[in-house]
């Protein structure tokens, strides 16, 4: 019980550190220290690193639920596969989360995705 009431306290604190940056950000626009865009960039980056701590949590909850919880090994197999597979499908949305939320990771992407669907073609084109 412990140990879980101090987990809850150090990702509250994590998201404590993380959240304020925005507070700030939104102080130093109102006053005029920052340009607009370096803030927009700031927020977003405060949205980015949240969207990642929520999929995070979201993922590893269950894991953590049914390894606490059944410590005697009743629960049926599916249910740790389920929970496993979920767990670890935290680090693929990793990579669709910050692909969604960086225009630049976006647009570099595309353009890859792109020139090796030209070569493909050109390929078979050639053939």
């Amino acid at each position: 019980m412990w140990k879980t009431r101090q987990k809850i306290s150090v990702y509250t604190r994590i998201f404590s550190i993380v959240y304020r940056p925005r507070v700030y950000v939104l102080q130093a626009a109102a006053n005029k220290c920052v340009s607009f865009v370096a803030t927009m960039k700031t927020i977003r980056r405060v949205k980015t690193v949240f969207v990642i701590f929520v999929s995070f949590v979201s993922c590893w909850t269950p894991y953590i639920v049914v390894v606490l919880y059944d410590s005697s090994d009743t629960l049926p197999l599916p249910v740790h596969l389920y929970a496993s597979m979920l767990a670890h499908l935290h680090a693929s949305l990793n990579f669709a989360i910050y692909g969604l939320m960086n225009a630049d990771l976006r647009a570099s992407f595309t353009a890859r995705l792109l020139a090796h669907c030209r070569r493909i073609r050109q390929r078979t084109r050639d053939n």
